[in-house]
């Protein structure tokens, strides 16, 4: 018999952990079950989320996007974001193109200007 735990066991395990030490940066979306933090992998959430007729959104609670001169972010497995594009058409082809989300972007505070140079190094775009 090895030493490892089972599959079982593994399971069982991660039943008591709670749901915020399981959360991931992507989640799948729909209009019948609450959000699902459970993707690590932008692409496989996008998938997942194609698949259910959802979307894959990003877990605020992991990732936190700053404004950035544009109504839109692409947000990549990793973090990495840039947040400068103006219409969801273009965002939605570049995150296609990257293998990541297009999300809203967060507004600006009153009287702050955005930067469009805001991002994470590494920076989708």
């Amino acid at each position: 018999m090895g030493r490892g735990l089972s599959t079982a066991a593994l399971l069982a395990l991660a039943s008591l952990l709670s749901p915020a030490a399981l959360a991931a940066p992507f989640c799948l979306e729909t209009q019948t079950v609450p959000p699902q933090c459970i993707y690590f992998d932008a692409r496989d959430c996008s998938l997942e989320a194609n698949h259910q007729h959802g979307a894959c959104v990003i877990n605020p609670q992991e990732i936190g996007l700053e404004p950035g001169g544009g109504a839109y972010c692409v947000v990549v497995s990793g973090g990495a974001f840039s947040c400068t594009y103006q219409d969801p058409t273009s965002c939605s082809r570049e995150a296609l193109h990257q293998g990541g989300v297009c999300v809203t972007a967060p507004v600006a505070p009153a009287g702050t200007p955005p930067n469009p140079n805001q991002g994470r190094p590494g920076e989708a775009g």
